[in-house]
């Protein structure tokens, strides 16, 4: 259930950060047209693809972590068995795993002490400007979870 459940939030988030990619550069394009040629920039773009460039980088992050294509040095590895390396990617998965929840936690804790402050120029409230980070690390804690319990067999595309 935990398999299925992970690939379906994997396919969601990539899905969500290929919108939110084509939306950033819309934006941009569109500050960059009205600075230039309406000689009038709009003041919000800039903020809006600053939290477009979070919520892709933490959505990508935990994607990465789900299909293997995080950056990682196999020099170890590589000199292992099979059993041997199995052990060091369920090390790499615990460590990954308490950092992301660490970080589910402490940006939790922030999303709760900004939910006042205003996000400035956006008109929304700067706890949003850590949600990303929330979601990241409830993704990559789900993603090591499965890594360690029911590693895969192949790549995932």
């Amino acid at each position: 259930m935990l398999v299925q459940i992970n690939k379906n939030i994997y396919r969601t988030i990539v899905a969500l950060s290929m919108v939110m990619m084509a939306a950033l550069i819309f934006f941009t394009g569109w500050q960059v047209f009205g600075r230039y040629v309406l000689n009038d920039t709009p003041t919000w773009t800039e903020q809006f693809a600053i939290g477009l460039v979070l919520y892709i980088v933490c959505f990508m992050s935990a994607a990465a972590i789900y299909d293997g294509s995080h950056l990682k040095v196999s020099l170890v590895s590589d000199q292992l068995n099979d059993q041997a390396s199995r052990k060091l990617e369920i090390l790499v998965s615990l460590v990954i795993m308490v950092f992301a929840a660490y970080m589910f936690y402490y940006s939790g804790k922030l999303m709760y002490f900004t939910r006042n402050n205003p996000w400035q120029l956006l008109g929304i409230s700067r706890m949003y400007f850590y949600l990303p980070m929330v979601l990241g690390g409830a993704f990559t804690t789900l993603f090591c979870i499965e890594n360690i319990f029911f590693p895969k067999q192949v790549e995932v595309k």
